[in-house]
């Protein structure tokens, strides 16, 4: 698990340990559900460590692909909710770099 490093400690995203290879199933409400916790928990950190929010941004979008390769999007809320966690998760790294 990808850790940063905030004041003397290392931070670790909650979120990590859901978005791992092959970590759903087919259905998609709980993709979508453990998606809207992970933007939420980064927002949160945007507040006070912007850096910190920018890193678990990007490590969020890098395990996102794995975790979701087997989840059934044909009705499109997949789609949908991971095209609205990376409009928000965006500026948050742009404002970063």
């Amino acid at each position: 698990m990808k850790t940063a490093l905030v004041g003397n400690s290392a931070h670790k995203w909650a979120f990590a340990s859901h978005f791992r290879r092959q970590a759903f199933g087919w259905r998609s409400a709980l993709p979508i559900q453990r998606l809207k916790e992970a933007v939420t928990e980064i927002k949160r950190a945007a507040r006070t460590h912007p850096l910190l929010a920018a890193d678990g941004a990007v490590l969020l979008l890098e395990k996102l692909s794995l975790a979701l390769e087997q989840v059934d999007s044909s009705s499109g809320a997949l789609g949908s909710a991971v095209n609205r966690a990376i409009d928000v998760l965006v500026p948050i790294i742009a404002t970063q770099t």
